[in-house]
């Protein structure tokens, strides 16, 4: 026999605890950045293209070609 048997040394409620906290981590690393991407954003912070003027007869997206 290559073997043998060897007692429990933790017993099973240290055990289940240590598992239902690790779920309770996992729950709350999920919820975090979902709760964050739920909150409106912030109007205090302009956006960088603010303001940039757009050319008339432009596309809305086109900002000209390098180096103009």
């Amino acid at each position: 026999m290559i073997g043998m048997t060897v007692g429990m040394i933790l017993p099973w409620p240290v055990i289940g605890a240590v598992i239902g906290i690790c779920l309770l981590l996992a729950v709350a690393a999920s919820l975090v950045p979902a709760r964050a991407a739920l909150r409106p954003a912030d109007p205090a912070r302009p956006s960088p293209l603010a303001d940039v003027e757009i050319p008339a007869g432009q596309p809305d997206g086109f900002r000209g070609l390098p180096g103009e």
